[in-house]
């Protein structure tokens, strides 16, 4: 099977948060200057957090509102 065949499988929340999972929540990688002065505890803290937010929560939510319409 040719994956353009599978596009269609996929609601627009989905793929929102598809990208949001895969564009945003990495940013303290493309980004490490954002946290700088502040304590490595408290920057592996803020980026944990961030992570789980911006990989599971947001995306579901996105998801379920853009779909809910």
């Amino acid at each position: 099977y040719k994956p353009i065949d599978y596009l269609g499988v996929f609601s627009i929340g989905e793929f929102v948060g598809y990208l949001i999972r895969s564009l945003v929540a990495p940013a303290f990688v493309w980004f490490p200057d954002i946290l700088i002065g502040m304590p490595d505890n408290l920057i592996q803290a803020i980026a944990a957090v961030w992570l789980v937010v911006m990989s599971i929560f947001v995306p579901t939510v996105i998801e379920r509102a853009i779909d809910g319409f």
